[in-house]
């Protein structure tokens, strides 16, 4: 059966801080491999420090997070236990993780980004093609959930800024939204 990704990202840089084209740091990676039925598998990688640009606005802003929620980030937590993995094996295995199921064919590949043009597909794309050691194209086939969700009129769900939990509630909301329009179909 044929399956579909969520993609989603943190970073400690917004794009309107950087050209169009600029390598943002990115903090978190979280893909969910999921069907009609659910969430089939999840993979969820923490990049190590200092594998692109972050603007002091952006940082400023998750260390204010921190001090509300008197918790930090799980990504610096990982990096401060020296848990964080270089973005060049990262980038592998979120390939791995894409392309790894050979009994799918090439997946739909979902992404939910406040700003236009697959913005998070585009930074990751940028870091594959820089830090692993291969060629690297995604899917042709992606759809974003920002989009989706407008076009369905559903109430926007509070983002946790944890890219894996960030990734399934977006992919409860897609199935959701599936879920209605077979019932208006009905």
């Amino acid at each position: 059966m044929k399956s579909e990704i969520m993609i989603d990202i943190e970073t400690l840089a917004l794009p309107e801080y950087h050209d169009a084209g600029a390598r943002l740091e990115v903090t978190e990676i979280a893909a969910v491999r999921f069907n009609a039925s659910g969430v089939l598998k999840t993979c969820h990688l923490f990049p190590k420090q200092g594998n692109g640009e972050r603007d002091v606005l952006t940082y400023n802003w998750w260390i204010q997070q921190a001090a509300l929620t008197g918790r930090l980030p799980l990504w610096l937590e990982k990096r401060l236990a020296d848990e964080a993995t270089a973005l060049g094996p990262c980038m592998e295995a979120l390939v791995d993780f894409i392309y790894g199921d050979e009994d799918d064919e090439e997946p739909l590949l979902w992404c939910s980004s406040k700003y236009a043009d697959f913005f998070d597909l585009r930074i990751l794309e940028t870091h594959v093609i820089q830090w692993a050691d291969q060629d690297f194209c995604y899917p042709k086939q992606r759809r974003d959930m920002n989009t989706l969700v407008r076009e369905a009129d559903l109430p926007r769900k509070e983002k946790t800024h944890n890219a894996l939990e960030d990734a399934v509630q977006q992919v409860e909301t897609l199935l959701e939204i599936r879920q209605l329009l077979k019932g208006a179909r009905s």
